[in-house]
């Protein structure tokens, strides 16, 4: 039976499916958060948090990459009120504040 699910957190899912880049070998995305079936949120091993819009289906999927993290990033989530993206590094022991808009 098919479950809805309120939020996604899982890096193996059907609408994550597209998250890698093509010279990524599977394990290089750490963290994964969707916005009300909107956006997704991936945080990976390069640094990078990426934003897709949601679902990730198709390998030529466009992202909006941005940098700040000088390790890998271990954690993303949305905020409730979906105004802002915050994400966890890993080495650098950071938390970053991003505004969407």
């Amino acid at each position: 039976k098919d479950l809805e699910w309120a939020t996604n957190h899982c890096v193996l899912s059907w609408p994550t499916q597209c998250v890698w880049d093509t010279d990524m070998d599977g394990s290089d995305v750490n963290a994964v958060d969707t916005l009300n079936k909107k956006l997704v949120a991936t945080g990976d091993d390069h640094g990078n948090v990426n934003l897709f819009r949601y679902p990730v289906l198709e390998e030529t999927n466009k992202q909006r990459r941005v940098t700040g993290h000088s390790a890998h990033v271990t954690c993303v989530r949305f905020t409730k009120d979906g105004k802002y993206l915050i994400s966890a590094g890993g080495g650098d022991k950071s938390i970053i504040q991003w505004r969407l808009v």
